[in-house]
């Protein structure tokens, strides 16, 4: 379908050449689609990135369900498995495009307009997937956001300073420190 494929490529634009720099016509030549036809299905720019955040959140949401179905199917659920299927989630372009328009949208006013909204009930959506998740994997529902907020916050740092945090060692140390202090957080021993 044509505006999946607008869809796709509006995430490859924001993942390979940022926001400044995604346009309707960037996507329209990644597309191979005229510029009348973008134009006929996006009609703005700002039209174009309003769906592609509804795109990339609904991207995410299914990468959440497939990775919570997959850990449950292997009946092996830990808190490590959480942290992977976090960890997976951030490192796809879906993601870096998230991170692209959540920097843009602090000073662009039109952008924030659309993200933040969507944004905001994309983050209750997620907190409500990895509670039910920890939930059965300790046979009550885990309700500590704090825990998730801080493993989301070390995690998208990790992305946002990927070109800098190049050592892989330490990189998978603060993935190590990230799972001790969450299990600590929901143990309430911190």
């Amino acid at each position: 379908e044509t505006k999946r494929a607008v869809m796709e490529a509006t995430v490859n634009c924001l993942f390979e050449f940022g926001y400044a720099n995604t346009t309707t016509q960037s996507v329209s030549d990644m597309t191979g689609l005229s510029r009348s036809a973008m134009i006929y299905h996006y009609p703005s720019r700002i039209d174009l990135i309003s769906a592609a955040i509804d795109f990339i959140f609904l991207r995410m949401m299914e990468m959440v369900h497939q990775g919570v179905d997959a850990i449950k199917a292997t009946g092996s659920l830990t808190e490590e498995n959480a942290h992977d299927l976090h960890r997976d989630v951030v490192k796809s372009r879906e993601y870096v495009a998230y991170i692209e328009l959540n920097i843009a949208a602090r000073t662009d006013e039109a952008l924030r307009q659309h993200f933040d909204s969507k944004a905001i009930a994309f983050d209750i959506l997620w907190q409500e997937q990895m509670s039910d998740l920890l939930g059965d994997l300790t046979g009550q529902k885990i309700d500590n956001v704090l825990a998730w907020d801080f493993a989301r916050a070390i995690m998208e740092g990790m992305r946002i300073n990927e070109r800098i945090l190049t050592n892989k060692d330490r990189r998978n140390a603060l993935h190590k420190l990230v799972i001790q202090v969450m299990e600590a957080m929901n143990a309430k021993t911190l």
